[in-house]
This record gives C-alpha cells, sequence and structure tokens, in this order.
C-alpha cells in the first residue's frame, strides 16, 4: 500500500507531518540463542507452531525479530502513507536500522 485515499466522507488532509513507526521501537523480545531467530507474527491469532518452534538445537530460547512498519501521519494522527519511500521523502528523512548484537549496548543518536 503506498498513499491512501482520504474514505467516503473525509476530508482528510493527506500532508504527512510526523513519521510513526510500528510496532514500537523499545519492546525486546529475548532469546538465548547465539544465532536463530523467528520472525513474529503479525496478526493477532496466529496459528500455533510445532513443539520445538521456539528452540534451537542446543535447547536455547531462539530470539524474536519483528518486522518494522512505517506510517505517515497528518495533523489528525491518521495514516495516510505507508510506503517507505513516500513517508521518509515526504518528511524529509533518513532512517537506518541496524541488529544489535549480542553483549553490545543500544546506542542511540
Amino acid at each position: 500500500m503506498s498513499e491512501q485515499a482520504a474514505g467516503p466522507g473525509e476530508t482528510g488532509d493527506a500532508t504527512i507531518v510526523r513519521a510513526a513507526i510500528y510496532p514500537a521501537i523499545g519492546i525486546v523480545r529475548l532469546g538465548n540463542s547465539e544465532s536463530e531467530y523467528f520472525l513474529a507474527p503479525e496478526v493477532t491469532d496466529p496459528l500455533p507452531e510445532p513443539p520445538g518452534f521456539y528452540r534451537d538445537p542446543t535447547g536455547a530460547l531462539k530470539r524474536q525479530s519483528v518486522r518494522f512498519h512505517l506510517y505517515g501521519l497528518n495533523a489528525t494522527g491518521r495514516a495516510v502513507a505507508s510506503s517507505r519511500r513516500t513517508v521518509l521523502r515526504s518528511a524529509g528523512l533518513c532512517i537506518s536500522l541496524t541488529r544489535n548484537r549480542p553483549g553490545t549496548n543500544f546506542r542511540s543518536r
């Protein structure tokens, strides 16, 4: 989905005034596996995984990874764009996400 038009009966402004990242950054789902992870479900009621899915071959708990979504919001807080390129260009932003390696500290710039 790139840009959304105003819905029926809406006069919505499609001007992007801020960007929002979902799920919120700062939610950590830790595991103790040295190398394995799984992608978090993007639905509210996912199908169950088979027994052992959340563990690596050594029995360590896999780390949970998440796919972030970037939305452009108008002045009323309504999402008017969800294409990364559209949101970043409209907001004049440049975002770079890197994964944190075990044993390192997160540093904000």
